[in-house]
């Protein structure tokens, strides 16, 4: 289990330690105040980060120092079935059954792209705006399994091919223990995917990074949390990149990204119901809570007797 032992929850918690792209958010826009505009002077001064910041209370992401939110880790054989069940999970599983003969690669270690146009009706999804057969590193759906099998020894790509990597076969096994800690770093992986998808630079602040992970808190209660907030700020959209002021279309363009990745990981089977009531299945918050929990959440864990244990950085 070595190859998949290298992620662990502190991964996610570090990851914040590192600078992401400064989104300047007027603080008086969000509470309402469209004419406002954001400081001037130079990044890192005080009253820049005074006026340009994220307003998360505003969304309705207030994490109080002991947050009520309790998650429950059940037996290992019961989370075991939700991850193997997980669409992404559930896709890497589908990737690794169809190497089994060996397939060949790009150079760019990339299925063929007639394959991947195979593996896009398979899936059911979308083409992008481009013609000719896609890359598959253009089509997320199918190159973020591939990539995070590849990372976690589900697959193993040498020059030419891929194969069935050591922990190809872990889903078909009958050892729940293992299935849960294979499944639990691929949830891992697949968040750290999610924040390193925005550039970083040496002056910018982690503000995406940290909304995404207080609201994947509130997603991990059971009644889940409602993203109407952004969605109400993304419906500015238009607008704004037509009249809005650098705060307004900053604030339109966070909402419309934290939503774009919200969308994609209720395609994921991460999350469900975005556009309602959103929130992370019940077997699968173990697995969230193993990646975000630390000392910015201190989320409160409960666990079932026969339970694999969720170790976090308390």
């Amino acid at each position: 289990m070595n190859a998949i032992d290298r992620t662990g929850p502190s991964a996610m918690n570090n990851h914040l330690d590192c600078p992401m792209d400064r989104v300047e958010i007027s603080y008086e826009w969000f509470a309402g105040r469209s004419d406002a505009t954001p400081a001037e002077g130079p990044l890192g001064t005080g009253r820049h980060k005074q006026q340009s910041v994220i307003a998360v209370e505003l969304a309705g992401l207030r994490l109080p120092a002991k947050p009520e939110i309790r998650v429950t880790v059940p037996a290992a054989d019961e989370e075991a079935q939700a991850l193997g069940n997980m669409e992404f999970i559930r896709r890497m599983r589908s990737l690794v059954q169809w190497a089994e003969p060996g397939r060949p690669v790009t150079q760019t270690g990339a299925m063929r792209r007639g394959d991947t146009t195979t593996w896009m009706r398979h899936f059911g999804l979308r083409a992008p705006a481009e013609p000719g057969p896609p890359s598959m590193w253009d089509v997320r759906g199918i190159g973020q399994p591939w990539d995070i099998a590849i990372e976690t020894g589900m697959l193993s790509l040498t020059t030419t091919k891929v194969r069935p990597g050591p922990t190809g076969s872990v889903f078909e096994s009958d050892d729940p223990v293992a299935q849960v800690h294979l499944g639990r770093s691929i949830v891992n992986l697949l968040l750290l995917h999610t924040l390193s998808r925005y550039p970083a630079d040496e002056h910018a602040d982690p503000q995406i990074g940290r909304i995404i992970l207080r609201l994947f808190a509130h997603l991990c209660r059971p009644e889940g949390h409602d993203l109407g907030y952004f969605r109400e700020i993304e419906g500015r959209l238009p607008r704004a990149l037509r009249e809005g002021n650098a705060a307004e279309r900053s604030a339109v363009l966070l909402a419309s990204a934290i939503l774009r990745e919200m969308r994609v990981l209720d395609q994921f089977g991460l999350l469900s119901d975005v556009d309602g009531l959103a929130r992370v299945p019940a077997g699968l918050r173990p697995a969230v809570v193993a990646s975000i929990n630390g000392p910015e959440m201190a989320l409160a864990v409960v666990h079932d007797r026969l339970a694999v244990p969720v170790v976090t950085d308390d």
